[in-house]
């Protein structure tokens, strides 16, 4: 029997469910308000809803469904097979997700970002990373910024490259950076590096050495320990032990000694000097590599001529450990003292020689010869390792400046207007810059410094005394350091021999003081 488009007004049965008030046509279902009861089983597949649907009870679906719209549950959704979505859309994951087996993708470019709130675990006992950004391996219990927690912990480093080696190439870096940009800038500051040992050419299999470094304030670090592919300790410093030291087996424990020639030598405690006295070029050999000390003084300024300044002491450089090679002829050059000049108007004071250390192509390290004092009618004092102290001067600011980190400045002069007195000012001295007149006494020489380098504790670098002029009492004393007395009236003292000392200024008659010589002084454990 064939019935077109019935209208069923009443209710039926369907396998024994009361399906209420079904209104619509058989033949297109277009829209099913309510199903107040539950349906037991869909056992065919239902062509489309093509409008809204809305169920209240709970629904199996045996065959497959098609869902042109969007759908929405209130309740919760099982399935024992598989839920399978094209794009999947999920604003917010209140409680856990468990993703039991398979695998999990999360993107599949670098610009794709994944943004975790809270902590993420990978297997508990395995890989975790804290809402803080501090790594676990191990271990949730974190006590650093990366920890690793095992019976047997191993972090290891891997070089993948497959090539031919040569020496220097790196092996496994470990760097501790700072991004401070205040002085030096961002940069590596201590480090452990792995490198291809010396000597290795296109090998295909590699000897290594590890290297330690530090760095000085505000500098890139570098290296300052190795440990070779031979088990050697190679230093770039020194060693400094609390305790002893102890070789055991059947080798004994050698201590490489420099023992180098050149210059005065002389045994003070543990340690050979080597003195360098003689203006002049010397030479200084080391037969093994090593780290000496040194002090390197240039000769100092001499005074001015008529109401002089007194002279600027020599610069001074000074280092507790500088490297040399082994069986390297290092150029030893000892500045002279400027010499000393008639008390006529016009004759500022001589610098001072240069004191230098190095090779014949390279020169290390330089300190400046001192300046000379100035003279009325060349008033000024002149520029130095430390400045010359100026003469009779209106203006009285016309001074020697010294090199920086080598000494200081010397002392302007006074006129006959200035107070009644004509008087030089002081050279300056490592220490201290030259000193004004005081009262009716011309400017002393600004003070030194003291070294016990060679043995004995010695004052270097004074500068020299200025002189006193028309109604003064007394010259200017020298800085302690081999500084010169500037003149009382007539000529100044000299500085004193190989100190880098100033030369005293002159008065009205006689000579200005000339400078002291410089020196050069090496010293290492004999």
């Amino acid at each position: 029997m064939i019935i077109h488009n019935p209208i069923l007004t009443g209710s039926f049965t369907v396998n024994g469910t009361d399906v209420a008030s079904i209104t619509s046509s058989a033949a297109s279902l277009t829209s099913l308000n309510a199903a107040t009861a539950s349906l037991n089983s869909f056992s065919a597949s239902v062509l489309t809803f093509t409008a809204s649907a809305a169920t209240t009870g709970s629904n199996t679906f045996v065959g497959n469904q098609v869902v042109s719209g969007s759908l929405t549950v209130t309740g919760s959704i099982t399935t024992p097979g598989t839920l399978t979505a094209q794009t999947l859309v999920v604003q917010t994951i209140t409680s856990s997700v468990d993703f039991v087996t398979g695998s999990t993708q999360f993107g599949t470019l670098l610009s794709n970002t994944h943004v975790f709130s809270g902590s993420v675990t990978m297997n508990p006992g395995g890989l975790f990373v804290s809402s803080s950004g501090r790594v676990g391996i191990g271990t949730t219990s974190l006590i650093s910024t990366l920890d690793v927690a095992s019976t047997t912990p191993t972090i290891t480093i891997r070089n993948s490259s497959q090539k031919n080696w040569n020496t220097g190439d790196q092996i496994g870096y470990l760097d501790q950076y700072i991004d401070d940009t205040s002085a030096t800038g961002a940069r590596v500051v201590s480090f452990v590096r792995s490198v291809v040992s010396s000597g290795v050419s296109n090998g295909i299999t590699v000897a290594s050495d590890l290297i330690f470094g530090t760095s000085n304030y505000d500098s890139v670090a570098t290296e300052k320990m190795r440990i070779n592919s031979s088990g050697d300790l190679i230093l770039t410093g020194s060693i400094y032990v609390s305790g002893s030291i102890y070789a055991t087996g059947t080798s004994s424990l050698y201590v490489s000694r420099i023992n180098g020639t050149g210059g005065t030598t002389s045994s003070v405690g543990p340690y050979k000097v080597h003195s360098f006295t003689s203006t002049g070029t010397s030479y200084f050999t080391a037969s093994l590599a090593g780290n000496i000390e040194i002090l390197v003084v240039a000769g100092g300024g001499s005074g001015g001529g008529f109401y002089g300044g007194g002279g600027g002491a020599g610069g001074v450089v000074y280092y507790r450990s500088f490297p040399v090679n082994a069986n390297t002829v290092y150029t030893v050059v000892v500045g002279a003292g400027g010499a000393g000049v008639n008390a006529s108007s016009g004759n500022a004071g001589n610098n001072g020689g240069n004191s230098t250390f190095g090779t014949a192509s390279t020169t290390f390290i330089t300190a400046y010869g001192g300046g000379g004092g100035g003279a009325e009618g060349a008033s000024t004092g002149k520029d130095g390792g430390s400045g010359g102290g100026a003469a009779l001067n209106s203006a009285r600011t016309a001074i020697g400046q010294g090199n920086s980190n080598q000494g200081n400045s010397g002392a302007p002069g006074y006129d006959s207007g200035a107070g009644g007195v004509a008087a030089g000012g002081g050279g300056g001295g490592y220490f201290q810059i030259g000193q004004p007149r005081s009262g009716t006494v011309a400017g002393a020489g600004g003070a030194g410094i003291y070294f016990s380098i060679s043995g004995t504790l010695t004052a270097y670098a004074g500068g020299g005394g200025g002189a006193w002029g028309v109604s003064g009492t007394g010259g200017g004393a020298g800085g302690v350091g081999g500084g010169g007395a500037g003149g009382n009236g007539g000529s100044g003292t000299a500085g004193t021999a190989n100190t880098g000392g100033g030369g005293g200024g002159a008065g009205t008659s006689g000579a200005s003081g000339a400078g002291g010589s410089g020196i050069v002084i090496i010293r290492y454990l004999a």
